[in-house]
């Protein structure tokens, strides 16, 4: 496979297609080779990629880092071909950067890729999309647990819920069997408990909260913001009023309500 032929799987729209392909004639990535090796680790991924970024040079709209990732994205093809994970998991997770270049046009009206400090956890096979959810695995002095993630595009509904639980526990037990009993977490707005002030009894959000034990609440939290609008750069008087979460979260903080985080565990019969 060659980048033209990744950036077709990936839906890559054809404007950035066309850059990537343009910038990939004169990238020299022998020019970040010792920041690039240290991208993969958790405990150097950030500093690693702001000195990526450094050596990039001007990059307004990311599509220098979207190259390289791209490249890189053709390396970890081959690593899911030695483990023999279906190309269904490989396109589901790598369009991670397909989601996000299109979101920045939804916003802002042209493409952009400003999510390169995440997709480090795709390329490095740690984090998998499988159905509805992505699945992050972490390791560290707390011990082993998966993190769940939820795309924006995500299905809500409780068959795809299930049906993404049990690809995932199948997966991890076929693959990383060593995660295979680990903890699953979700630290997200969506498990926020405003959301019940919110949304009708029967809202999918709070069918999906109701999968999880909350541990934990971060009253201030204010990631809804970005997920709900789409950017967390606007005054409340300029924010898109088009969904009914839209105009009700809008209301809510004009009332005086505070947003908010939520950890939660998920629960052993959903898993």
């Amino acid at each position: 496979m060659n980048l033209k032929q990744l950036c077709e799987l990936l839906t890559m729209p054809e404007e950035m297609t066309n850059k990537v392909l343009h910038l990939s004639n004169s990238f020299d990535e022998k020019v970040i080779t010792a920041p690039l090796e240290r991208l993969y680790s958790p405990e150097t991924r950030e500093e690693s990629y702001r000195e990526i970024q450094k050596l990039l040079g001007e990059d307004p709209d990311g599509s220098k880092m979207l190259v390289l990732m791209l490249t890189q994205c053709l390396e970890s093809y081959q690593k899911y071909q030695e483990r023999q994970i279906g190309n269904e998991i490989f396109c589901a997770t790598m369009k991670f950067c397909t989601r996000f270049v299109n979101m920045h046009h939804d916003v802002y009206g042209a493409y952009a890729f400003k999510w390169g400090f995440w997709f480090p956890r795709q390329l490095a096979l740690q984090e998998f999309r499988i159905g509805a959810f992505e699945y992050e695995m972490l390791a560290d002095s707390d011990g082993k647990r998966i993190n769940l993630h939820i795309p924006g595009d995500a299905d809500m509904s409780h068959e795809a819920m299930a049906s993404s639980f049990a690809a995932a526990k199948k997966f991890f037990k076929e693959q990383y069997p060593e995660f295979a009993e680990a903890e699953v977490v979700c630290d997200s707005w969506l498990l926020s408990p405003m959301l019940k002030e919110l949304l009708p009894d029967k809202a999918k959000i709070l069918h999906f909260q109701q999968a999880f034990d909350v541990i934990k609440v971060n009253e201030g939290g204010k990631s809804c913001l970005l997920w709900v609008y789409g950017r967390d750069d606007l005054p409340l008087d300029e924010i898109p009023q088009q969904t009914s979460l839209q105009k009700k979260l809008k209301t809510y903080i004009e009332n005086g309500g505070t947003t908010s985080e939520g950890y939660g565990v998920l629960r052993k019969s959903f898993w």
